[in-house]
């Protein structure tokens, strides 16, 4: 049986060094998932000025982990960065980098 967690990484436009090594990780440990920038689907007048990066992984059972090395990234701009993790099944978890909460 399938069971798929979603994953959206929103950062802003233009933070590309951090995103590298979380593709890496998530080869490494998820049977090559990788994140597609997904805001070119946006609607509206204009492109929206930040990356949402969006996969859907199957049996994604190190998510805390992964969720810990996203956070630890060595982002320029923290305060634009949240990571969703939905669950097909349980609850939907939000992280943002430490001193940036919801």
């Amino acid at each position: 049986m399938s069971v798929v967690t979603g994953v959206m990484l929103i950062v802003m436009f233009g933070e590309d060094y951090p995103l590298q090594p979380i593709q890496d990780w998530l080869a490494d440990h998820c049977d090559g998932a990788q994140l597609v920038d997904v805001a070119d689907l946006a609607g509206g007048s204009k492109h929206p000025q930040f990356r949402a990066m969006a996969a859907g992984i199957n049996h994604f059972a190190n998510v805390n982990e992964f969720a810990a090395f996203v956070m630890s990234r060595d982002w320029s701009q923290p305060e634009n960065v949240i990571l969703v993790l939905q669950p097909e099944e349980g609850t939907t978890d939000v992280y943002r980098p430490a001193g940036f909460n919801l």
